[in-house]
């Protein structure tokens, strides 16, 4: 995780200056939280997030700007720059459903829009697992 945002920050040409990381103890909690910061040129992640977490927060390093047009714009380029085109378009339909700026951009992409957020299942979460501690009877 942390080479493939270093090597897109490169690429692109994004003054990064630091990859925060952070965790949580094995399964106790289903994180999503990241962010980033232009002026301090940084950005944060759970260390259990994937590519497109990666690519969401570079992109508001590159427009220096939340979740705008601007942005969909960018982050649906990075999409089908850095990841696989099944991949790209599966995060496009993620970002269109989630965020209002990148609907019309999708719709212009693909042709149809993206499903409603709760047309999609529900994403599967990190949560502890759980032991059953079951006596066993003798006879």
């Amino acid at each position: 995780m942390v080479a493939f945002t270093r090597r897109v920050a490169e690429a692109e040409g994004i003054d990064l200056r630091e990859i925060r990381l952070h965790a949580h103890a094995r399964g106790s909690i289903a994180c999503y939280d990241a962010q980033a910061s232009w002026e301090d040129h940084f950005v944060e992640f759970c260390g259990g997030q994937n590519r497109e977490t990666a690519l969401h927060e570079l992109a508001h390093l590159i427009v220096e700007d939340y979740h705008s047009k601007t942005w969909a714009v960018c982050l649906m380029a990075l999409h089908r720059t850095y990841l696989p085109p099944a991949r790209a378009r599966r995060a496009d339909r993620v970002l269109a459903m989630e965020y209002r700026s990148a609907r019309p951009l999708y719709l212009a992409r693909y042709g149809h829009s993206a499903p409603k957020k709760s047309e999609e299942p529900p994403a599967r979460k990190c949560h502890r697992r759980k032991t059953s501690k079951k006596r066993r009877r003798v006879r």
